[in-house]
Order: C-alpha cells, then sequence, then structure tokens
C-alpha cells in the first residue's frame, strides 16, 4: 500500500497551529487527479445512510470494517480506507505530532508501558470500548464515509463539543459535491470563555479537567461557556486534524435548508487500553445529575 497517497503527504510540522488547540489544515490535500477519481465514486447517500425518508440534518457513517471487503465501494476507496487504518499510516501520524504528542502526554509511558511510537496498531471493531476485541491492540483506527442528510429546518448537526477520552486524534477529508450552494456545515473551534480553562502551548494533558471545570461532561458543552474562534471552511479537498484533548471544543455551524448532503471522510485513532480508561475524564457528578460521554 505504500505507492497510496497518503492524506498526509503534504503535511509537515511546521503546518500544525496552537490556537485554540493543536491542530492543521491543508488544502488540496490531495493532487486534483486522485481527488476526483475518489469524488466520483464516493458512495451515494443511500449506499452511507440507507434507503430513506432520513431524519433531518443527521450524520450517518460506514465504518472501515465496513467498507474495505465490499464490492459495492470502488477498489480506490477500499483501497484508501485500507492504508489509512494501516500501520504505515499511524507511523506518519506519529512521526508528524511526536513533539506535541511528547508534550501532551508525558506520562503515556507509565500508562501504556511503551511510547506512542511502540503502539501496536488494528482496525477498529463495531463497539468501541465495550468490545474486549478492540483492546488486542493499543490503538484502534478507523476510517468512515460521513454523510449529513438532506436540510428541512435549519440547524447544527452537533454543537460545541470534545470527542471521547479514548480518542487520540480526529481528521475529516472533505468531499463538497460539485454544484452544491447550500450554506452553513462550517467546522468551527471554540476556546474556553474562563481564560484558566484555555490550551497552553505545550501544556501536557489534565486526566482530571472536568472535574475541575464547571462542565458535566464534555460531549455537549453550553455555547455560554465557549466562544468560537476559527471557522473552516466546507470546500472540497480540505483536511483538518487535530490531537484530542479536553481543549479540543469544536462544532458545526448551522446548515440552511438543502437537499444536498454534506459528504466527508472521517479519520480517527483511538485506544482502550491503558491504565487510566482513556486520556482524560469525560463525566462527573454535579448537582444531582449524571452526565455520560
Amino acid at each position: 500500500m505504500s505507492d497510496l497517497i497518503s492524506v498526509l503527504a503534504k503535511a509537515t510540522a511546521s503546518d500544525i497551529s496552537f490556537e485554540p488547540f493543536p491542530h492543521l489544515v491543508i488544502r488540496n490535500a490531495l493532487p486534483d487527479d486522485e481527488f476526483a477519481r475518489l469524488s466520483q465514486t464516493y458512495p451515494s447517500t443511500e449506499t452511507v445512510a440507507g434507503v430513506g425518508p432520513l431524519k433531518n440534518n443527521t450524520l450517518y457513517l460506514k465504518s472501515a470494517r465496513e467498507v474495505i471487503d465490499a464490492p459495492v465501494y470502488s477498489e480506490s476507496w477500499r483501497h484508501f480506507f485500507a492504508y489509512h487504518c494501516s500501520a504505515e499510516f499511524y507511523a506518519e501520524v506519529i512521526a508528524l505530532w511526536r513533539e506535541v504528542l511528547e508534550a501532551t502526554h508525558p506520562t503515556i509511558d507509565a500508562a501504556y508501558g511503551k511510547s506512542f511510537a511502540e503502539f501496536t496498531c488494528g482496525i477498529r471493531r463495531p463497539g468501541a470500548e465495550e468490545n474486549p476485541d478492540n483492546k488486542l491492540e493499543d490503538v484502534q483506527l478507523d476510517c468512515q464515509f460521513g454523510v449529513n442528510s438532506a436540510v428541512r429546518k435549519v440547524t447544527s448537526v452537533r454543537g460545541p463539543h470534545v470527542d471521547t477520552r479514548y480518542k487520540l486524534f480526529a481528521a475529516l477529508l472533505y468531499f463538497r459535491v460539485e454544484g452544491d450552494d447550500s450554506s452553513g456545515g462550517e467546522l468551527e473551534f471554540y476556546q474556553y470563555r474562563e481564560p484558566a480553562l484555555r490550551y497552553r502551548s505545550g501544556q501536557a494533558i489534565d486526566s482530571e479537567f472536568v472535574k475541575k471545570s464547571p462542565f458535566r461532561a464534555l460531549n455537549r458543552i453550553a455555547p455560554k461557556c465557549v466562544e468560537k474562534t476559527q471557522t473552516l471552511s466546507y470546500e472540497p479537498n480540505t483536511f483538518v486534524m487535530w490531537l484530542n484533548t479536553p481543549h479540543a471544543v469544536h462544532g458545526v455551524s448551522p446548515r440552511g435548508v438543502t437537499n444536498w448532503p454534506r459528504r466527508y471522510v472521517n479519520f480517527l485513532g483511538e485506544a482502550y487500553k491503558g491504565a487510566n480508561d482513556g486520556f482524560f475524564v469525560t463525566k462527573k457528578r454535579q448537582g444531582g445529575w449524571f452526565a455520560t460521554r
């Protein structure tokens, strides 16, 4: 698979920005011909989401284990998914983010008995942390078709939030349809309004962040607690990647009424082993309420 073009082919450590948290953005991430070939064979909304009627502006996903061996998807896509769930791709991720990872997770050796570069890789199975087979390897990689369905009522598919505590990194590659004249659907980055809670360059992850914060959980954060710092347009062949920490607050702007789907590929790495059950705490008890991941 070494001849396949990686979404990180153009990325360098100098592309990493630290405001409001570590991330990078690569425009025209894939060569034009490669992107065109993939875009032309991007599966239909029905293939990803099933036959309608579909819910309003809702996310539907197809993961690598459903794609790689399924002939309904083009050979180019099956190879693309296989590569971006491979140890070779994971090595690219680690090489790119090594210095930031070491600063963010200085105790990783104690928790896992090895460095990130020594992690074994698998293709994530259904069930995430609830599936014991996902603990057979140190990190589980996934590559997913992501489709947001048509919009009948103006809504955001997801407001400000932080991803699961098991996630090490996340990334998106946009496949906006040519001719799509819809509005909204931009990726938004936020920082906490309270300065003491904001990310500081070189800051190590605080595994107890939520316990020290005013939030019940990170899977849905009240807009009043954050302020938008960056808006990334939903443009074809735009690649966005970030490290998942309690500071990596992101969401999607509301989409206008449209029949166009919002299409992208989602990349992730999650780790379910280790002594700490994830990289940080994502729920706590407060005022008699339990908040879930």
